[in-house]
């Protein structure tokens, strides 16, 4: 952890850290930056400025590392804001937009779960219903991806009480990559007995039961794949698709006219070409096929074209995402090479990812907060500065105390500095049962401390003039 002061002083007519980045934003400024921030002291900058501004929030990565620091400490920052039901593990408001573990167009096997949660998250921003914050490593945000419209054809709501023909139902989830199985345990599973639909839709923890009276839907419920027992019971359920490659037959001219044009030429031979449009009339699509996803579509889309408008964006350390963009383009032009000699109808490259020059168009197309620790290319007005420490000195201070007794003089005597300070201080701990020992033991030395929940300390910081905080 780290820990977040403002560069003032506190002072009951300053404006609280989280408004002197809030202001700027509603007065309409289009890029600002937030100089000094270090550690976790960024995600909970970045909760308690979601809470007060309430719009999707695009959290752009240098790598999924970074990405996965960012969604655990923002997870836990914004509190029940960002939970969801259980069984709905994808649905929280706070998810990860994942990259590909191999390049589009190569040979390879694919993975299936990882296009599961890539559509998962686009299904939720398609539906726009409350603020997201979604967390994007740069490779993910350059890759190119299923047209919203056509997401939003594929993807079946399905409410109790309503009707549902079975057979209709079967065809689409085959033609939305779902693969037909005895029993269900795996996302992108279904089966049909009778009046009982299963299936193992993306965004959700665990399987789901549909059981149909006639064409009626009775009930839906989550059940467990193993003991195939019930786990919860729900009104309604999105079925999204598990591929990103939906072959519709009405567009067969198109797709074979793209694959003539671009995938033909230079080529001494139709032969291939007709072998893939071929496979694709008699509808052998299998995961391979979104090699050749470009063909399926007059134009590809990105995560840019699923946020709702007046999103927000951050960039994690501009300098370091704009390094990692580089390295990925250097890796996939020499991984396409590689790749086109061996199959030559492999669309072009450009096909697959957007351009650094479209990248950072669309990037200004939202309002941007930089969130680098060096200077800023920008006015000083419009670049909040404001302090953090590690507390890397405190936790050798504690390891380096010889004596048995007081063990945690050295962070008490902190604690006392910081409150004479006028500092709020926050410890957080794993678990409640940690809370309460931490208590136990500070009441020794003379500190008193109560147990606060995320979302009560979130109420007071926002409301609070510019009052230092320690974590």
């Amino acid at each position: 952890m780290s820990l977040l002061c403002d560069s003032s002083k506190s002072d009951a007519s300053a404006p609280s850290v989280v408004a002197r980045v809030i202001e700027p934003l509603r007065s309409g400024v289009r890029r600002m930056g937030i100089s000094g921030l270090k550690g976790s002291s960024r995600s909970f900058l970045l909760s308690l400025l979601w809470h007060e501004y309430p719009t999707t929030l695009l959290v752009v990565t240098p790598t999924l590392k970074e990405a996965e620091d960012y969604y655990h400490e923002l997870r836990f920052f914004a509190g029940n804001h960002g939970a969801a039901r259980p069984d709905d593990e994808e649905q929280h408001s706070i998810c990860i937009y994942p990259p590909d573990e191999e390049f589009p167009f190569a040979h390879a096997a694919r993975h299936s779960d990882l296009t599961s949660r890539k559509l998962a998250v686009l299904h939720h921003l398609c539906l726009s219903e409350q603020p997201r914050i979604v967390i994007a490593p740069v490779t993910s945000l350059l890759r190119k991806s299923i047209p919203r419209s056509v997401l939003q054809h594929y993807s079946m709501n399905l409410r109790v009480g309503e009707e549902v023909d079975r057979e209709v139902l079967s065809a689409k989830l085959v033609q939305c990559g779902y693969l037909k199985v005895g029993i269900v345990e795996d996302r992108g599973d279904y089966s049909i007995r009778g009046g009982i639909v299963d299936v193992y839709p993306p965004g959700y923890s665990t399987p789901v039961r549909i059981e149909l009276f006639g064409d009626v839907i009775e009930s839906i419920r989550h059940f467990d794949p193993v003991s195939q027992k019930s786990c919860g019971e729900r009104n309604d359920l999105w079925i999204v698709p598990v591929t990103e490659a939906i072959f519709e037959e009405d567009n067969l001219s198109q797709i074979s006219e793209r694959i003539r044009l671009q995938g033909g030429q230079g080529m001494s031979s139709n032969e291939p070409v007709d072998d893939l449009i071929r496979d694709f009339s008699e509808f052998h699509v299998n995961a391979e096929i979104e090699r050749y996803l470009p063909y399926l579509y007059p134009e590809l889309e990105t995560l840019f074209d699923y946020l709702p408008q007046g999103s927000l964006i951050y960039l994690h350390h501009s300098e370091e995402v704009k390094r990692e963009r580089e390295i990925l383009f250097e890796q996939a032009l020499e991984r396409y090479t590689t790749s086109t000699e061996l199959d030559k109808l492999i669309p072009d490259i450009d096909q697959f990812y957007l351009s650094t020059e479209k990248m950072d168009e669309r990037i200004n197309t939202f309002q941007t907060i930089y969130g680098d620790e060096v200077s800023f290319a920008l006015p000083e007005e419009e670049v909040v500065s404001l302090t953090t420490e590690t507390n890397e000195d405190i936790r050798r201070e504690l390891i380096n105390f010889t004596s048995s007794q007081a063990m945690l003089s050295p962070l008490v005597d902190r604690m006392r500095e910081w409150q004479d300070e006028g500092c709020t201080v926050m410890m957080i701990c794993h678990s409640q049962s940690e809370v309460h020992k931490l208590i136990e033991l500070l009441e020794e030395y003379g500190v008193t401390a109560q147990l606060s929940h995320v979302e009560q300390v979130t109420r007071e910081l926002l409301t609070s003039p510019a009052t230092p905080v320690k974590i």
